[in-house]
């Protein structure tokens, strides 16, 4: 079941390599949505990594729970209801995290304060006029953007002396935008 828009696997496979994470790393996601991102992010954690995932929409929470339960993730992902904007207890902690929120701009401070030094966050964005927005929030809680990427996929239909582009192709479902937790000289003196 889901109630909210799915990233492809054009978007998850390139937004899981750029986190580099792995079994035991430690991820926070903001925007739970139906889990299938979760899952994903869980089957590459596990055994002995976790996913922290909140949502403020307790449906979304709710079929999320579900879902990750019918693939056997349950044991590697803390569900939480709740807004990542108003902060999460943890400091630090995090090796990833994923936001894939409405308003991202207004959650970049939480993100860097929940983030170790030098990881790394992608966010999901649906359209243009929000980019730099984004950007700029990021930036101004101290990460340095990354990348930012479009992904389209163009199947091709091989046939003995015919071979072309398939007349549908997969284009814009999500911009990914990816930025690093890096600390000044002086801040690094005080972790």
């Amino acid at each position: 079941a889901r109630r909210t828009q799915v990233l492809y696997p054009k978007e998850v496979g390139y937004l899981l390599l750029s986190l580099d994470i792995a079994p035991g790393s430690l991820v926070f996601e903001a925007g739970t949505g139906s889990g299938v991102s979760t899952a994903y992010i869980a089957n590459i954690v596990r055994p002995s990594g976790k996913v922290v995932s909140m949502d403020v929409n307790e449906e979304s929470v709710e079929i999320a729970r579900k879902n990750l339960s019918l693939l056997g993730l349950s044991d590697y992902v803390e569900l939480r209801l709740g807004d990542v904007v108003g902060g999460v207890p943890e400091r630090n902690l995090f090796d990833a995290a994923v936001m894939d929120l409405p308003s991202p701009w207004e959650a970049s401070r939480a993100f860097w304060n929940l983030l170790k030094p030098s990881s790394r966050v992608a966010v999901v964005i649906p359209t243009y006029n929000q980019l730099e927005k984004t950007a700029t929030s990021l930036e101004e809680a101290g990460f340095s953007v990354l990348d930012c990427v479009d992904i389209s996929v163009q199947g091709i239909r091989v046939k003995k002396g015919a071979v072309r582009p398939l007349p549908f192709s997969r284009t814009h479902n999500a911009f990914l935008m990816f930025a690093a937790k890096v600390l000044t000289r002086d801040q690094w003196s005080k972790s």
